[in-house]
């Protein structure tokens, strides 16, 4: 009889017309061809090395459903006994899979999944994760080690012979990287990525580059010269922030685990990145809100060697654009949620996003509209935003809408054309004037309303990240989007004590940064 190798060992599935076996066996292990038939679940049950962990008859599934997340296919289920189960399967070995679960499941199984999703093997960022994984872990040993040599014997650091090993390690990763990148692309005729196809998420590659720029970061403390310093404090403010990016969350896996309703954030995608809802002041640079324009033209998100932002970044919370701002205040009430630029190979991060296709994304924003608590939109000039107002004034209820005017381009006649096609539109008027407020939300009875910027504490702003008081500025939109959750008034603000507490934050922040890194190397 004929038989076949599994290629790779630990758990497997398969899936048979009366069961589904989900069991574990060994690398390169031998299966018989009665294993592959309609009723072979006997025979592979019957494997001396196959360890069945769970059969499930298709007769007891209630329901099913499967989604992509990164390199793997996830199915889960619910049995008519109320029991829950899941079984992942990787994506370029789940196509039939997942065309036999419909056919067998037919109605019980609900998926939104085509064959874009199921690209090959080259597709799914293991190139990123070959070479980013071998580079990092050269660099961090090699960096910690001579760490190590410096602060024991500075004599002995150009003499060390196990550096120079290490430094040698260097070109020989590389090369093993290129290699496997060759060989992946020969397996495939071009790497070719689908519109709607999930971006990179590796979040164990994240968290290596994380710890790699932690280890750069702190080695910058130590008594080394200025371009040394500067070159181990960028490098580690760049693996900090990349591995951020690569542990951005997947919002279908969210949404699937949180029943609460969503935030939606509508916006164009030329506005990804760009705005921010921090105070554009001297004190908000000097504190860390803002980046220096000149270091941002040349260094972009790796300018801000504040040790707050990259501690953040560590954690995986940033605040440097309004949406991840708003980010920080609506994921405590539930999902945050957009829809993704299409084709983008690292998701941005702030909302976590759904990426769909060029024919799907308006079915798309009217499933969430018909299921959330609250739309924040930002207008811009382009047709989709447009449809999308169009869309929540007849979706959604007036109290439901908060536009966000952060960074709006074009000043203030940009916002007159607005509110001229606006009131053209809905036929609701708005202020003739932003006076200087970045959102506007509409009363339940349709009146718009102009909510003015209110700050917390500039002793804070270091820490936190966000100038903005969101709680407070936002509280009319909130207490009617989530009564339960926003019932006591905010305090009225005090111009004295604000104005104290920017000389305060101005005066005591900065030398305490500045003192940071003596207090570390004495610790050290």
């Amino acid at each position: 009889t004929r038989s076949f190798r599994l290629s790779k060992g630990g758990e497997g599935v398969a899936v048979y017309e009366d069961c589904i076996i989900i069991f574990n066996c060994p690398a390169r292990y031998l299966l018989p061809e009665a294993a592959y038939i309609n009723d072979g679940g006997a025979a592979l049950s019957d494997l001396p090395k196959v360890k069945v962990r769970r059969t499930l008859p298709m007769s007891d599934i209630a329901s099913a459903s499967a989604i992509c997340s990164g390199r793997f296919m996830k199915v889960r289920g619910t049995l008519t006994t109320g029991r829950r189960f899941r079984f992942q399967i990787h994506r370029h070995e789940a196509a039939y899979m997942h065309e036999g679960l419909a056919a067998l499941l037919r109605s019980k199984f609900k998926t939104s999944l085509t064959p874009e999703d199921f690209p090959p093997l080259s597709d799914y960022g293991r190139w990123w994760f070959v070479l980013g994984f071998s580079y990092v872990q050269t660099m961090a040993l090699a960096s910690l080690y001579a760490l190590v040599l410096r602060l024991r014997d500075p004599a002995s650091l150009d003499h060390s012979p196990l550096l120079y090993v290490l430094l040698l390690l260097l070109p020989c990763h590389l090369l093993f990287s290129f290699v496997q990148i060759g060989h992946l692309l020969l397996k495939s005729d071009r790497m070719k990525r689908p519109v709607a196809h999930e971006p990179v998420r590796l979040r164990r590659l994240g968290l290596a580059l994380k710890v790699a720029g932690g280890v750069l970061y702190i080695g910058s403390f130590h008594d080394f010269g200025v371009g040394e310093q500067f070159m181990l404090c960028w490098g580690g403010a760049f693996f900090l922030y990349a591995g951020y990016r690569l542990s951005v969350r997947n919002a279908t896996i969210i949404l699937q685990g949180d029943d609460r309703a969503p935030a939606v954030y509508l916006r164009s995608f030329g506005d990804d990145g760009k705005n921010n809802l921090n105070p554009d002041t001297l004190a908000g640079r000097i504190l860390g809100l803002r980046r220096w324009g000149v270091l941002t033209a040349v260094l972009g998100p790796i300018a801000d060697l504040y040790f707050p932002r990259l501690f953040r970044l560590s954690l995986g919370h940033a605040a440097d654009t309004a949406e991840e701002q708003l980010a920080t205040l609506f994921r405590r009430q539930g999902p945050f949620v957009a829809i993704g630029k299409p084709g983008e190979w690292i998701a941005t991060p702030g909302a976590e996003r759904l990426y769909v296709s060029h024919d799907t994304w308006q079915n798309t924003v009217l499933q969430l509209l018909s299921s959330c608590a609250l739309v924040v939109v930002q207008p811009a000039r382009t047709q989709g935003v447009w449809w999308e107002i169009e869309t929540c004034l007849q979706q959604v209820p007036t109290g439901r809408l908060l536009l966000c005017f952060a960074g709006y381009g074009g000043g203030v006649q940009a916002y007159e054309e607005f509110r001229m096609r606006f009131e053209e539109l809905s036929g609701i008027m708005l202020p003739r004037t932003l006076c200087g407020a970045q959102f506007l939300w509409f009363e339940p009875g349709g009146r718009a309303c102009l909510l003015p910027s209110r700050f917390r504490t500039p002793l804070l702003w270091p820490l936190v990240g966000v100038g903005l008081n969101l709680e407070a500025t936002l509280w009319p939109c909130l207490s009617h989007a989530y009564p339960q959750d926003f019932r006591v008034v905010p305090r009225p603000e005090r111009p004295c004590l604000f104005a104290l507490g920017k000389v305060l934050a101005v005066l005591l922040w900065p030398p305490f940064f500045f003192c940071l890194p003596y207090v570390f190397r004495r610790l050290l």
